[in-house]
């Protein structure tokens, strides 16, 4: 971590000191990030629920949708998910138990 909070600037009687912060962190994450395509077919009784919401917010996954397809009485949908390969294998399980038939 660096941290920098400012500086003089300016000489004789016109120096001033520059106030500024600036602040870097890195961060090393030892879990692998993996992306996956999956083929997602929705049963009507659950296409208005947010389940792209609850993949990322429940498991830490980043979904992103490649094609969709949403009619009256179902729909489909390409999906990247990115993450830990744990983490997508929990959610290919969790949309499986949800009636979603998921192929990859």
């Amino acid at each position: 971590m660096a941290i920098s909070w400012g500086s003089w600037v300016g000489s004789g009687s016109s120096r001033r000191f520059r106030i500024g912060v600036t602040m870097s962190v890195s961060y090393t994450s030892t879990k692998a990030t993996v992306t996956r395509k999956i083929y997602c077919a929705f049963p009507q009784e659950i296409i208005q629920e947010p389940l792209l919401y609850s993949i990322a917010t429940q498991f830490s996954v980043v979904p992103n949708i490649r094609g969709a397809s949403v009619r009256e009485d179902e729909a489909t949908m390409d999906l990247e998910l990115e993450g830990d390969e744990q983490a997508i294998e929990s959610v290919i399980e969790y949309l499986r138990k949800r009636g979603i038939t998921v192929n990859e």
